[in-house]
């Protein structure tokens, strides 16, 4: 996977790390390994969070910030779990979404065929060593993650996404309205889904 770091591009693969430096003239790219043996578990296991990236790897979670270190961020009460639950049959499911207004970085990892553990961090940008982590169950593994935000009158029961021709997805089991107190008006809502 492609991911863009200040000036530079990183090159991900599940074993190495690459940072792609332009460097003009015929040459035109400079492109150096900065990490082997160590990788995101999957293209979409990466958090791009501004000045670095968080991802997750096989055995724990890693910070990379375009230095020639990558660095271990999971603490022992989440990189022990992680060891110890993750599925590598199902690594490609593994993904990553960012919230950056609460500086929250979630992780869905494979524990199964239709099992899940979602991982949150909350990171500062200002200082790199400050990481907090929480283990989150949910009802229903998420398999997506993405923003809603209202811009119209809108109730649960009548949002519809249609995906492709022949496949809606509706969220009419819930019964609030986007007015009620639990969703906060004119700021996004975190939107799990399933299946």
């Amino acid at each position: 996977r492609l991911m863009r770091l200040g000036d530079f591009i990183v090159v991900y693969f599940n074993n190495s790390i690459h940072l792609v430096s332009h460097v003009g003239g015929t040459a035109l790219f400079k492109f150096d390994k900065h990490a082997k043996g160590i990788g995101p578990v999957s293209p979409r296991a990466i958090a791009d969070v501004g000045p670095f990236h968080i991802f997750m790897g096989e055995e724990d979670f890693y910070l990379y910030d375009g230095t020639m270190l990558v660095r271990s961020i999971g603490d022992k009460n989440i990189a022990k779990p992680l060891r110890e639950n993750f599925n590598n049959e199902y690594a490609l499911r593994a993904h990553a979404f960012v919230d950056p207004k609460l500086s929250h970085a979630y992780f869905i990892v494979p524990t199964g065929e239709t099992t899940k553990i979602c991982y949150m961090v909350d990171y500062s940008l200002h200082d790199i060593n400050d990481f907090k982590w929480t283990v989150l169950n949910y009802a229903n593994s998420p398999y997506g993650l993405g923003w809603f935000s209202r811009h119209d009158t809108l109730t649960w029961t009548g949002l519809q996404i249609l995906r492709g021709d022949s496949y809606t997805w509706s969220v009419a089991y819930l019964d609030y309205t986007w007015d009620d107190t639990q969703v906060r008006k004119n700021y996004p809502t975190k939107v799990f889904g399933s299946g």
